[in-house]
């Protein structure tokens, strides 16, 4: 991924998203597996030091639970981090994609399950969550979760909310999807 701020990384089949420090970062959800109940959860303050994509079929209630804890922690522990700082999310990793825009640098790794964005644009929370949630309304998008964090190390003067979510939604019409609604949490 070659987004300023972020790197790529495996950690046995689990494929990470990682900052080089803690990133804003905001969420639009979509299903209720365990692993989208703990990123909802871990991205409501509005930071983040790591996602993990974990390929493996979730088990169903507390078990499935307890593994998407074992995975934040081990990702965690990797990284010198809280668990808290980790979000889980299903899905083998498909190749990167990273675009160039007025608004800075947006990348993005998808699964069948999700899509986990990365931009230098240094918004806060708020901001990033209207602009994910303006881009997912303008582009089909089928029972997926998304995240966006941002290493803000774009110009001294961040994009527009609007012209964000414009690059997001550029960059997302470029993925395979289908269409559904989401629940926004910043």
């Amino acid at each position: 991924m070659s987004v300023p701020g972020f790197a790529e990384q495996q950690l046995a089949e689990l494929t990470l998203v990682v900052a080089e420090h803690r990133a804003t970062a905001a969420g639009v959800f979509s299903g209720d597996t365990n692993a989208v109940l703990w990123s909802r959860q871990v991205v409501r303050d509005g930071g983040l030091c790591a996602v993990a994509l974990d390929p493996r079929p979730e088990p169903a209630g507390p078990t499935g639970f307890q593994r998407v804890h074992a995975v934040a922690e081990q990702v965690a522990e990797r990284l010198g981090v809280g668990a808290i700082d980790v979000a889980v999310l299903p899905g083998a990793a498909l190749p990167p994609v990273v675009e160039e825009y007025a608004a800075g640098v947006v990348g993005a790794l998808a699964t069948d399950h999700a899509v986990v964005l990365t931009t230098d644009a240094g918004l806060p929370p708020a901001d990033l969550a209207a602009a994910l949630a303006r881009a997912l309304d303008s582009v089909p998008w089928a029972e997926r979760s998304a995240l966006i964090l941002s290493g803000g190390t774009a110009s001294a003067t961040p994009p527009t909310v609007d012209r964000l979510a414009d690059a997001i939604a550029d960059l997302l019409d470029s993925l395979p999807t289908p269409a559904t609604t989401h629940e926004s949490t910043a």
